[in-house]
This record gives structure tokens, C-alpha cells and sequence, in this order.
């Protein structure tokens, strides 16, 4: 199994904000792989009120 690994560095104005990745952003990253079937895993990397519905 191939994977591929890319991150996303945003700078944004305040110390807390929501930013919207939309499917072409997604698709756009990981068309250079090569690969036709794919599994695309979006992660996170703190929790912040409303970023994520429990």
C-alpha cells in the first residue's frame, strides 16, 4: 500500500479560526500521486470548539 503524506500551513489572523477545505483543495493534493483508487483521511491537529461534532 503506497501513501502519501501533505500538510496544509495556513496563517491566519486570529488564534482561533475556522477554515474551510473544500473537495477541489483535497483533490488537488493528492492528483499528483498517481494512484486511481484512492482513500483520503483529513485529520486536525487541535480541537477546537465547533470544529468537530461528537
Amino acid at each position: 500500500m503506497k501513501t502519501l503524506t501533505k500538510e496544509l500551513w495556513m496563517d491566519i489572523p486570529q488564534r482561533r479560526q475556522i477554515v474551510s477545505i473544500h473537495e477541489d483543495d483535497v483533490e488537488y493534493l493528492v492528483d499528483g500521486s498517481g494512484e486511481q483508487n484512492r482513500l483520503i483521511r483529513v485529520t486536525i491537529n487541535k480541537r477546537v470548539p465547533g470544529s468537530a461534532r461528537c
